[in-house]
């Protein structure tokens, strides 16, 4: 990845509002956002996550982000990049922000 590059995951999360109505939805978005911080891309691909109506097996992560985060700028998400990105640790300081933010009821990551 060349140095001026951003990573894709911190060019998706930092500074997102998360929007969810219901506290499944919420619990859902932060097992995802684990997963993001774990996982290892491969596996990444493979997950699959409830929608909107929490009916399972549905969306990948990069849909489910999709759905429920507005960027501070308008993103489309490069999915293989987001999975190869992820294990960087200023990806990780991104999705713990917002799992932050889920833990602490609030919508939007510091």
């Amino acid at each position: 990845m060349p140095a001026t590059a951003e990573n894709e995951v911190v060019r998706y999360l930092k500074g997102a509002e998360r929007q969810n109505e219901t506290d499944d939805q919420r619990r859902e978005i932060r097992h995802a956002l684990e997963d993001l911080a774990t996982l290892p891309p491969a596996e990444l691909r493979k997950k699959r996550y409830a929608d909107y109506s929490m009916k399972p097996g549905q969306w990948s992560l990069a849909t489910l982000l999709h759905k429920y985060f507005v960027p501070p700028e308008p993103h489309t998400i490069d999915e293989a990049r987001l999975y190869e990105d992820a294990q960087r640790p200023e990806a990780r300081a991104s999705v713990k922000a917002q799992i932050a933010a889920i833990d602490e009821n609030r919508h939007a990551a510091p």
